[in-house]
């Protein structure tokens, strides 16, 4: 007779509220604790990805991974996901100072709805367009973060 395992997949929305609660934390170990129950909580499949996303990487230094999309990029990115006027997306950079504030805005706009993509899904697709290069690259990469953030609600 055979085990069987079930595998959890955690979704990406979940991982998010892990780091939302590690933002608003000042104390290293609370942050250690929420840090340790986020490990728990992950296949090991999805533990070194966690681990990178949690750093603000996609893969080790040695890699040579880098997203090298600029804020001025990034706002493109934001303005294709929301359609948002560009000017409007860049005033409220500037009022909030934080692109992932201006993030919480514009999607607040949009109808709620839960993303049902896994923190490997979506690792999956940051590392696709990380790694897009040649002529043309940028614009790709705008358009890949874009979408992405669109499936992502």
């Amino acid at each position: 007779m055979g085990i069987c395992a079930t595998i959890v997949v955690m979704k990406f929305s979940k991982l998010a509220e892990f780091f939302s609660k590690i933002e608003t934390t000042a104390s290293r170990n609370e942050i250690t604790a929420i840090l340790a129950e986020l490990l728990k909580e992950s296949s090991k499949d999805e533990i070194d990805k966690i681990c990178y996303l949690s750093l603000g990487r996609l893969a080790p230094l040695y890699e040579g991974i880098e997203f090298n999309l600029a804020e001025k990029m990034l706002i493109q990115v934001l303005s294709l996901a929301y359609d948002a006027d560009p000017d409007k997306v860049k005033k409220l950079n500037a009022e909030k100072g934080d692109l992932g504030e201006v993030v919480e805005e514009l999607g607040s706009k949009f109808k709620v709805r839960v993303s049902k993509l896994s923190v490997v899904q979506v690792y999956d697709e940051l590392r696709k367009v990380a790694e897009v290069s040649g002529a043309g690259s940028q614009e790709r990469k705008i358009h890949g973060m874009a979408g992405l953030l669109k499936s992502l609600g």
